[in-house]
Protein backbone atom coordinates (compact mmCIF):
# COMPACT_ATOMS: atom_id res chain seq x y z
CA UNK A 1 0.00 0.00 0.00
CA UNK A 2 1.12 3.56 -0.58
CA UNK A 3 1.58 6.38 1.91
CA UNK A 4 -1.74 8.00 0.89
CA UNK A 5 -3.53 4.84 1.97
CA UNK A 6 -1.93 4.92 5.42
CA UNK A 7 -2.43 8.68 5.72
CA UNK A 8 -6.16 8.26 5.00
CA UNK A 9 -6.42 5.62 7.75
CA UNK A 10 -4.43 7.73 10.22
CA UNK A 11 -6.52 10.84 9.46
CA UNK A 12 -9.79 8.91 9.73
CA UNK A 13 -8.87 7.35 13.07
CA UNK A 14 -7.48 10.64 14.41
CA UNK A 15 -10.73 12.41 13.55
CA UNK A 16 -12.80 9.70 15.23
CA UNK A 17 -10.60 9.46 18.33
CA UNK A 18 -9.96 13.13 18.95
CA UNK A 19 -6.66 14.37 20.35
CA UNK A 20 -5.75 14.80 24.02
CA UNK A 21 -2.33 16.29 24.77
CA UNK A 22 -2.52 15.40 28.46
CA UNK A 23 -3.27 11.96 29.92
CA UNK A 24 -6.84 11.19 30.90
CA UNK A 25 -8.78 8.21 32.22
CA UNK A 26 -10.76 6.56 29.40
CA UNK A 27 -14.18 4.90 29.61
CA UNK A 28 -12.53 1.62 30.61
CA UNK A 29 -10.75 3.26 33.54
CA UNK A 30 -7.34 3.14 31.85
CA UNK A 31 -4.87 5.99 31.46
CA UNK A 32 -4.74 7.22 27.85
CA UNK A 33 -3.21 10.09 25.88
CA UNK A 34 -3.01 11.36 22.29
CA UNK A 35 -5.43 9.48 20.04
CA UNK A 36 -6.67 7.08 22.70
CA UNK A 37 -3.31 5.45 23.41
CA UNK A 38 -3.81 3.35 26.52
CA UNK A 39 -0.84 2.91 28.82
CA UNK A 40 0.19 -0.70 28.13
CA UNK A 41 3.59 -2.41 28.33
CA UNK A 42 3.59 -2.90 24.53
CA UNK A 43 2.86 0.75 23.85
CA UNK A 44 5.49 1.84 26.35
CA UNK A 45 8.03 -0.19 24.38
CA UNK A 46 6.92 1.35 21.07
CA UNK A 47 7.22 4.86 22.56
CA UNK A 48 10.76 4.00 23.66
CA UNK A 49 11.55 2.86 20.10
CA UNK A 50 10.41 6.29 18.90
CA UNK A 51 12.98 7.81 21.30
CA UNK A 52 10.63 9.06 24.01
CA UNK A 53 10.15 8.39 27.70
CA UNK A 54 6.84 6.61 28.40
CA UNK A 55 6.71 8.11 31.91
CA UNK A 56 6.68 11.56 30.30
CA UNK A 57 4.01 10.61 27.76
CA UNK A 58 1.58 9.01 30.24
CA UNK A 59 2.73 11.29 33.06
CA UNK A 60 2.22 15.01 33.43
CA UNK A 61 4.12 16.01 30.28
CA UNK A 62 1.78 14.33 27.80
CA UNK A 63 2.27 14.24 24.03
CA UNK A 64 2.22 16.75 21.19
CA UNK A 65 0.08 16.22 18.12
CA UNK A 66 3.03 15.55 15.80
CA UNK A 67 4.34 12.71 17.97
CA UNK A 68 0.80 11.41 18.49
CA UNK A 69 0.29 11.17 14.70
CA UNK A 70 3.65 9.40 14.35
CA UNK A 71 2.67 6.98 17.11
CA UNK A 72 -0.75 6.46 15.54
CA UNK A 73 1.10 5.54 12.34
CA UNK A 74 3.00 2.80 14.17
CA UNK A 75 -0.31 1.50 15.53
CA UNK A 76 -1.84 1.47 12.05
CA UNK A 77 1.12 -0.46 10.59
CA UNK A 78 0.89 -2.94 13.47
CA UNK A 79 -2.84 -3.38 12.89
CA UNK A 80 -2.26 -3.81 9.14
CA UNK A 81 -0.07 -6.83 9.85
CA UNK A 82 -2.66 -8.25 12.25
CA UNK A 83 -5.51 -7.69 9.77
CA UNK A 84 -3.63 -9.46 6.98
CA UNK A 85 -2.89 -12.36 9.30
CA UNK A 86 -6.42 -12.68 10.66
CA UNK A 87 -8.40 -12.08 7.46
CA UNK A 88 -7.14 -13.89 4.34
CA UNK A 89 -9.53 -11.77 2.24
CA UNK A 90 -8.15 -8.47 3.56
CA UNK A 91 -5.91 -7.77 0.55
CA UNK A 92 -8.92 -7.88 -1.79
CA UNK A 93 -11.03 -5.37 0.14
CA UNK A 94 -11.64 -1.95 -1.42
CA UNK A 95 -9.77 0.92 0.24
CA UNK A 96 -12.81 2.51 1.98
CA UNK A 97 -13.71 -0.88 3.48
CA UNK A 98 -10.12 -1.30 4.68
CA UNK A 99 -10.23 2.17 6.27
CA UNK A 100 -13.47 1.29 8.08
CA UNK A 101 -12.03 -2.05 9.19
CA UNK A 102 -8.87 -0.35 10.49
CA UNK A 103 -10.99 2.06 12.53
CA UNK A 104 -13.09 -0.85 13.76
CA UNK A 105 -10.08 -2.77 15.06
CA UNK A 106 -8.45 0.34 16.47
CA UNK A 107 -11.63 1.12 18.41
CA UNK A 108 -12.78 -2.40 19.34
CA UNK A 109 -9.54 -4.40 19.34
CA UNK A 110 -8.14 -6.90 16.85
CA UNK A 111 -9.40 -9.91 18.81
CA UNK A 112 -13.03 -8.82 19.16
CA UNK A 113 -15.14 -11.11 16.98
CA UNK A 114 -17.96 -9.92 14.73
CA UNK A 115 -18.74 -13.22 12.93
CA UNK A 116 -21.55 -11.92 10.70
CA UNK A 117 -19.54 -8.87 9.63
CA UNK A 118 -16.44 -10.99 9.00
CA UNK A 119 -18.41 -13.54 6.94
CA UNK A 120 -19.96 -10.74 4.87
CA UNK A 121 -16.56 -9.16 4.23
CA UNK A 122 -15.15 -12.53 3.17
CA UNK A 123 -17.97 -12.88 0.60
CA UNK A 124 -17.69 -9.28 -0.61
CA UNK A 125 -21.18 -8.54 0.72
CA UNK A 126 -20.45 -4.97 1.77
CA UNK A 127 -24.10 -4.08 2.45
CA UNK A 128 -24.31 -6.75 5.14
CA UNK A 129 -20.82 -5.93 6.39
CA UNK A 130 -21.80 -2.25 6.79
CA UNK A 131 -24.98 -3.21 8.62
CA UNK A 132 -23.12 -5.55 10.98
CA UNK A 133 -20.33 -3.04 11.56
CA UNK A 134 -22.92 -0.49 12.66
CA UNK A 135 -24.90 -2.96 14.77
CA UNK A 136 -23.05 -2.29 18.01
CA UNK A 137 -24.72 -3.32 21.25
CA UNK A 138 -26.74 -0.59 22.98
CA UNK A 139 -24.73 -1.51 26.10
CA UNK A 140 -21.77 0.32 24.54
CA UNK A 141 -21.42 4.05 25.24
CA UNK A 142 -23.12 6.40 22.76
CA UNK A 143 -19.76 7.53 21.32
CA UNK A 144 -18.82 3.95 20.43
CA UNK A 145 -22.18 3.37 18.74
CA UNK A 146 -21.95 6.65 16.79
CA UNK A 147 -18.45 5.80 15.64
CA UNK A 148 -19.60 2.36 14.47
CA UNK A 149 -22.37 4.03 12.45
CA UNK A 150 -19.82 6.39 10.84
CA UNK A 151 -17.75 3.36 9.78
CA UNK A 152 -20.85 1.71 8.35
CA UNK A 153 -21.67 4.93 6.49
CA UNK A 154 -18.19 5.00 4.95
CA UNK A 155 -18.84 1.56 3.46
CA UNK A 156 -22.34 2.54 2.30
CA UNK A 157 -20.90 5.60 0.53
CA UNK A 158 -18.43 3.33 -1.25
CA UNK A 159 -21.29 1.03 -2.32
CA UNK A 160 -23.29 4.02 -3.62
CA UNK A 161 -20.30 5.26 -5.66
CA UNK A 162 -19.82 1.80 -7.16
CA UNK A 163 -23.50 1.56 -8.05
CA UNK A 164 -23.40 5.03 -9.65
CA UNK A 165 -20.39 3.96 -11.74
CA UNK A 166 -22.23 0.82 -12.85
CA UNK A 167 -25.29 2.83 -13.87
CA UNK A 168 -23.13 5.35 -15.75
CA UNK A 169 -21.30 2.53 -17.55
CA UNK A 170 -24.51 0.77 -18.60
CA UNK A 171 -25.94 4.03 -19.99
CA UNK A 172 -22.90 4.52 -22.25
Amino acid sequence: MDNNFYKSIIDYIAKNEGFAAKPYIDRGGRKAVGYGFNDTPERRERIKLLGHNPDDIWGNKGIDEQLAKKFLGTEVFRNEIALKKRFPFYANLPVPVKVALHDHVYNMGINVKFPKMEAALAKGDYNTAAYEMGAISPKNPAGVRERALRRAELIKQYIARQQAKTVATTKN
